[in-house]
């Protein structure tokens, strides 16, 4: 999978998991809603300084927003995390 596909759904993805709209995400970010439509659908990539917005609102490094699967690797985390924790209890 490209870097320009993970873009594209790790964008959606991160914005699904916080429960915004992409109006919402727009004015988070300062972008117009149409553009965050292009970047899911594919039509668009972020520009430098959008995936930095991006990164720093939503906490991810720019690195996992180009290279990782975020739908399956923070799941993954997240399930191993609280995996954890109930084992130590």
């Amino acid at each position: 999978m490209s870097a320009n596909e993970k873009i594209r759904m790790n964008i959606k993805w991160l914005r699904k998991a916080y429960n915004l709209s992409q109006d919402q995400l727009a004015g988070m970010i300062g972008v117009n809603r149409p553009l965050v439509g292009a970047w899911e659908e594919g039509r668009s990539i972020p520009r430098p300084d959008e995936l930095i917005a991006i990164s720093d609102y939503f906490r991810v490094p720019i690195d996992d927003l180009l290279r990782v699967e975020m739908s399956r690797c923070y799941v993954v985390e997240t399930v191993q995390r609280l995996a954890k924790l109930t084992i130590e209890k």
